[in-house]
């Protein structure tokens, strides 16, 4: 709905899809670098820069899926469309967390 109100043009299929292409293989390879990270003691010193390093990953083709499904030209509607997803995500899940853990 965001990306239609600045002049996107796809659909969410096409963002579900596009997010897929590169969230489950991102998850993947994250916990199974996690999962041996932890085993080892050197490792755990690195987690937190793999984490930071998924995380920018993720922001980054977060960027390129929204403007290439919802057709947008590159710059600040492409932006505006993940800032107010994140923050309506985050509302969202404040909720959700505010009802289970009462």
């Amino acid at each position: 709905w965001i990306g239609k109100q600045q002049g996107g043009t796809g659909s969410l299929d096409e963002v579900a899809y596009t997010f897929s292409l590169f969230w489950v293989p991102l998850s993947v390879i994250g916990g199974i670098a996690t999962l041996i990270l932890t085993i080892t003691v050197i490792g755990i010193v690195f987690l937190p820069i793999l984490v930071i390093a998924i995380m920018i990953a993720n922001i980054y083709f977060a960027y390129l899926a929204v403007q290439s499904s919802m057709n947008l030209p590159a710059g600040g509607k492409t932006w505006l469309v993940l800032i107010l997803a994140a923050l309506g995500a985050g509302v969202v899940n404040g909720i959700i967390t505010a009802i289970l853990f009462r």
